[in-house]
């Protein structure tokens, strides 16, 4: 076996120490609340209204719910709301179930282009499926595309609900399980999930992380930072009110995409429920003293929707895995990526023995720790991090045939 040394150590370091995030996308998940609806506020009120919104929010991508099912409605929210960037373009919608309100995405075509859309029909509406693609992170043959999943549950209380929001989170579950191949996707929507206890948030663990991680409890006023639903004040009949006291609004990733073991992945610490500053329980959203955005702006969402929009950064490109030029990758994946224990935890997808090396670098481009370690056939690779303090860092692995991959690592 080839003996090797850290004499390629400070070239990494230094490499990977200046690989910073070459895009970062902001990604909008918003219920629109039963958009073109003739019976609600009239439409230029209520584009007025979202376009201040989304002009300080700026999506790159935006998934919606409660789209009015034609076309007319569809390209009046990209003309009179999405005016912020002239780039933004409008995706299809399917309504295979003839339901009154349907999902659509949006997306800035400057730095994202549109593949396809595909249908899981649901048991209430359709859920969707749409390709994307980063254009400046794709090369000739390798596409850096990923898939953004817009779902609309059963809304209500009840058993009987419970179980069709369980048996749409299945459905969603089952396409991903037939395609393994698909490790970059992401889910958004309106999920009326009541409790993290529900069988479909359950079931959608599986599949997906919550970014927040807020897995055990949503209901109180201890969990007021995550409500979504319902900040309205009362100025649109079809509003919902009785105050910010659900959950039912999520954007969820992949475990590649959270982990940072893609090169489209979780920016931490960038999830948000907009406008809520966990003082509005039980209440109209409050702007009073709420300086998570503008006074405009929160004001407007208490009257531009009976949800409140969530929203996270996404990092492209210039993250993790990267390897050196001219080398195989080595092909590693993390086991939960920020680390909050002592230890960050890796495993080989090509299961070989073997004796590999490490070395954790600094953003200043220091080395702080290394070492190596040999492995036998599917043993995990424990790297040791308790000497260190919260933050980001670069690992870099290599293997005894001379490949290379490197990680960003977040310790939290």
């Amino acid at each position: 076996m080839k003996k090797l040394g850290f004499t390629f150590s400070l070239l990494l370091c230094s490499v990977f120490a200046s690989a910073q995030a070459a895009d970062t996308l902001t990604f909008v998940q918003y219920n629109l609340l039963k958009y073109a609806d003739a019976s609600c506020i009239p439409l230029t009120t209520k584009n007025n209204r979202l376009k201040l919104i989304f002009n300080h929010l700026k999506p790159d991508i935006l998934t919606v719910n409660e789209m009015a099912p034609n076309t007319t409605a569809v390209n009046s929210l990209l003309n009179n709301a999405l005016v912020f960037n002239p780039n933004m373009k409008a995706t299809t919608f399917s309504n295979t179930t003839n339901s009154d309100v349907v999902n659509m995405l949006y997306y800035n075509s400057a730095k994202l282009g549109y593949i396809s859309h595909s249908v899981i029909k649901g048991n209430i509406r359709d859920i969707d499926v749409y390709r994307l693609f980063h254009k400046a992170g794709t090369q000739p043959g390798d596409t850096l595309d990923f898939y953004c999943i817009s779902a609309h549950f059963k809304a209500s209380q009840g058993n009987a609900n419970a179980l069709e929001r369980a048996e749409a989170a299945a459905d969603i579950n089952t396409w991903l399980a037939q395609r393994p191949q698909i490790l970059r996707y992401m889910v958004s929507g309106d999920f009326n999930i009541y409790s993290s206890t529900e069988p479909a948030f359950q079931t959608l663990l599986e599949r997906f992380v919550d970014p927040i991680d807020q897995t055990e409890g949503w209901q109180g006023i201890q969990y007021a930072a995550v409500h979504t639903q319902s900040p309205a004040d009362g100025t649109d009949p079809c509003a919902v009110e009785g105050g910010m006291d659900d959950r039912f609004d999520f954007i969820m990733l992949s475990p590649s995409v959270f982990s940072a073991a893609e090169a489209i992945s979780y920016a931490p610490e960038s999830y948000q429920v907009v406008g809520n500053n966990g003082a509005s329980y039980n209440n109209a959203l409050n702007c009073v003293n709420n300086y998570t955005v503008p006074y405009g702006v929160c004001t407007t969402l208490r009257n531009a929707s009976d949800h409140l929009p969530v929203t996270l950064k996404l990092l492209v490109g210039g993250n993790t895995p990267v390897h050196a030029p001219d080398r195989a990758q080595l092909q590693f994946r993390f086991l939960g990526n920020p680390v909050l224990g002592d230890f960050a935890t890796l495993y080989s997808l090509e299961n070989e023995a073997g004796l590999y090396q490490w070395q954790l670098c600094n953003t200043a481009g220091q080395i702080c720790e290394q070492g190596k370690q040999q492995l036998a056939p599917n043993q995990r690779l424990e790297i040791p991090l308790h000497k260190l303090s919260a933050g980001i860092y670069f690992l870099t692995l290599q293997s005894f045939d001379g490949r290379i991959v490197s990680f960003k690592l977040v310790k939290g």
